[in-house]
This record gives C-alpha cells, structure tokens and sequence, in this order.
C-alpha cells in the first residue's frame, strides 16, 4: 500500500499526514506521522485492505444534495469580511463535538484551532467564498460557509451558537447558502456532515436534502 503527503494537514498540524495512493502505478513510500484516508461506504475491496493494513474505524460521513432549481428564495443576508476577523475569533469554538479531528489522533487543541482558521479563511474568502450570519438581539447567534464551483455549491462550516439553539436559526442559515448559491447560479448545493450527527442529518433531510452518498474515514 502507497501513500501521499497531504501537504496543507502537515503544515497545519506540524506534522506529516498523509493519504492512501490507490493508483498501481505509485512507487511513493513516505515516512508519515498519521495516515487518514476517506473511502465510499460501499467500496468493501477497499474497506478489507485497510483493515488487513492496521487502520482503524474514525468516523463516518454523510453528504447531502439539494437541487436548486425550485429555490427562487434571493433574501438579504450579512456578509463578513476582514473587519470582522475579531468578532469571529473563537466563534467555533466548542461547537464541533462530532467531527473526525479526535482522540487519541488529534488533541482538543488541535480541533478547535482548525475549526478557527477554516472560519478565518471564510471571511478572508481564501477557502470558502465567503461567511454569513444571523444575529440575534445585534449578537452573531449562527454562520454559514459557502464554496461555488462551477454550477454547484457546498456548505462548508455551518454553526449555531449554544444560547441561541432551538431558534431556526439552522434552518435559516441554510436558506442564507441556498440564496447566495442561486445568486451565483448554481444548479446544486450540497453539505456534509458525520453520521453520528443525527441532528444535523435530520435538519437537512426537514429542509428538502437528499442522502446521496456515505463514506468512512481510516487512519493509521
């Protein structure tokens, strides 16, 4: 089995990560630190492999597709750019409890700190497009990332503040992502999340979203 530096997780992480290479024709043998790699739900051969090869079980994901072509909603949404780097700070926060950067491979520190600099880059516009939020008595209560390409578009971070959960903020920030794909013409928007996020799944599935596909993530 072959594998490949994932180059921006070891600069991040100061350490080197990598991924499976399952093309027969890669020779590439690294010294890695972690190995992650993501594969279909449904691809057993590839499945077996990496449990004969020593991985283990991580975490498992679930993408969600909506098409946007009965979405006529364009509302008025709030948009952040580089001014408002402090007030997102340690917006993410604690929000993440489900997510595939955990023990004993990630430490808390190290999970919280990417959630902030994917955030960081949405404002910037240096990952995702852009970030948009909803308020709250003036307060940011929720954001939303959004990623166009070409005629799709996916949800990148979508969170909702503790104090002010059980409000539709969920919904609403969804709507705020349709609105702006639709704005860019996309004909699709999609959204992944983990599969034991049983909350997010469901607010996807009430809000007209589709189970397209399930993966698993391994490491090593």
């Amino acid at each position: 089995m072959n594998f490949e530096l994932r180059q921006w997780d070891s600069d991040f992480f100061s350490r080197l990560i990598g991924d499976v290479n399952w093309s027969p024709s890669s020779n590439e043998q690294l010294p890695l630190d972690l190995i992650t790699t993501k594969v279909s739900s449904r691809d057993e051969d590839k499945i077996g492999l990496l449990n004969q090869a020593g991985f283990v079980f991580c975490e498992g994901e679930a993408l969600f597709v909506k098409p946007l072509i009965n979405v006529k909603h364009l509302i008025e949404v709030e948009r952040l750019g580089k001014d408002n780097l402090p007030a997102v700070q340690n917006l993410t926060d604690g929000l993440y409890l489900s997510s595939r950067f955990k023990s004993p491979w990630f430490t808390e520190e190290e999970k919280e700190g990417f959630y902030r600099e994917w955030l960081k880059k949405a404002v910037l516009g240096q990952f995702d497009d852009l970030c948009m939020i909803k308020r709250v008595d003036g307060n940011i209560a929720g954001f939303v990332t959004v990623r166009v390409d070409n005629d799709d578009a996916s949800i990148g971070l979508i969170g909702v503040l503790p104090e002010y959960q059980a409000l539709g903020l969920g919904r609403a920030l969804i709507q705020c992502a349709e609105s702006y794909a639709v704005e860019k013409g996309c004909k699709n928007l999609s959204v992944a999340t983990q599969l034991s996020n049983l909350s997010a799944m469901n607010l996807y599935m009430k809000s007209g979203y589709s189970l397209q596909q399930t993966a698993y993530w391994f490491y090593k």
